[in-house]
């Protein structure tokens, strides 16, 4: 019997590539988004179009068991956070609550182990290091982290929280996020602007790594058996921005006009977590940024 999986936010960047790779790969997948589901010809895709505030139509969902649950949806912006912060609690951490709760009590109806991957953000490592101030969506996030691991029980499933950093690489990425945004201006032949800050290095992803990691944890999730959270950190490639400007010129092989912006941070105390870094070299780096450059002049459609 094939397995099902349940994908949140699964009209998005990441969501979208996770819906297509579970396919691929023999499941029943079920999907849950507010927008309209993406299109897989002549493969049986099963989209939900909802919000998973509304707690009557999330029990309905959950009118049968799904062997896994991989929960990406919420607003995902820092500005957008920051802009409507009592949005983003209720998408971010009432929504998640509503979800794991009914997944809880479904395992626990069905008899069936279950195996639950919530998506949050590298953002908390840095914060936990010292490394970073938090915004409100990193709130948000950790909140939901806290809640989950409050909420699991673990006779009934595997709980993964696995921490993204920047995801780049698709025609759905966030073109209001580096490297996107940097990558649109130089199209456009527009100047860019680049904090100089030398202690804060971001780290990227490109789309592909991701989807091959949270396949990876979901696959061992199965085997493993349910005693403990496991908490995974995803770092990809640290570059500062203008490191990343100066890359970004070989693989574009455009002169980049940018102007240099001064920025300075308070720093929070520095914590010591348990963290697991995948890190891709710089080499695989340049090619991806190159790989995302060719799909937004429309070299690969």
């Amino acid at each position: 019997m094939k397995k099902s999986v349940l994908i949140t936010g699964a009209s998005g960047f990441v969501g979208s590539q996770l819906v297509k790779h579970y396919l691929s790969n023999g499941f029943k997948v079920f999907g849950i988004d507010i927008k309209k589901g993406p299109v897989f010809p002549n493969i049986k895709y099963h989209h939900i179009k909802t919000n998973i505030i509304n707690e009557k139509k999330v029990r309905d969902i959950f009118d049968r068991h799904y062997d896994l649950v991989i929960h990406l949806s919420g607003i995902t912006r820092i500005s957008d956070a920051k802009n409507k912060p009592t949005e983003a609690i209720k998408s971010n951490i009432l929504a998640t609550t509503i979800l794991f709760q009914n997944y809880n009590e479904t395992c626990k109806i069905y008899n069936k182990k279950g195996s639950f991957i919530f998506i949050s953000t590298a953002e908390l490592t840095n914060i936990y290091l010292g490394t970073t101030t938090p915004s409100i969506y990193s709130i948000t996030k950790s909140s939901s982290e806290e809640i989950l691991k409050n909420l699991y029980a673990p006779e009934l499933l595997n709980l993964s929280i696995v921490r993204l950093c920047t995801v780049f690489g698709g025609k759905l990425e966030n073109k209001f996020k580096v490297p996107r945004i940097f990558l649109e201006k130089i199209k456009n032949n527009e100047e860019l602007m680049v904090n100089n800050s030398k202690n804060e290095k971001p780290s990227f992803i490109f789309i592909d790594d991701v989807i091959e990691i949270i396949y990876k944890v979901s696959q061992k999730n199965y085997h493993d058996k349910p005693t403990k959270i496991k908490t995974i950190t995803v770092k990809g490639t640290e570059s500062s921005l203008i490191d990343l400007v100066k890359k970004l010129q070989i693989v574009t092989n455009r002169k980049v006009n940018y102007v240099v912006k001064k920025i300075t941070h308070n720093r929070s105390i520095k914590m010591n977590i348990f963290k697991e870094i995948n890190k891709t070299n710089q080499t695989k780096f340049i090619n991806n940024l190159k790989k995302s450059w060719e799909l937004i002049i429309g070299k690969n459609n």
